[in-house]
């Protein structure tokens, strides 16, 4: 088990010394350089942004508590997060309609209020 992890360990450190970091930044200003920028974030100008549709907001609200695990302690409460997941929804697609090089999706704090969001920073 020992000569296991002592090989995995060797494997790691190796990597991490023969990794190119060199070539990886451009050398006048230490930023990625455009065509590697390019590659790994694609063409800003045609950013592929999540698309919903507000009917749709019944399903997409099942879907989230299923992703991220919620349990509502009532009907009550889940009627509230519902509210604040559907606001949160229409923010989402006006942010994506609104912003040519940016998108917004549906994440785990989706279901939260206005005093929530803003507790968060």
């Amino acid at each position: 088990m020992n000569k296991i992890i002592f090989i995995a360990l060797t494997i790691c450190i190796y990597e991490v010394y023969s990794y190119d970091y060199v070539n990886k930044y451009d050398e006048n200003n230490g930023d990625k350089k455009d065509s590697e920028s390019e590659d790994y974030w694609g063409d800003p100008e045609n950013l592929e942004k999540p698309s919903y549709n507000l009917n749709e907001a019944p399903e997409l609200f099942k879907k989230f508590i299923t992703d991220y695990q919620r349990q509502y302690k009532d009907e009550s409460e889940y009627n509230l997060r519902y509210t604040y997941f559907v606001q949160n929804l229409k923010d989402i697609i006006e942010l994506n309609a609104k912003n040519k090089h940016s998108s917004s999706d549906i994440n785990m704090f989706a279901d939260y209020s206005p005093s929530e969001l803003a507790s968060l920073g």
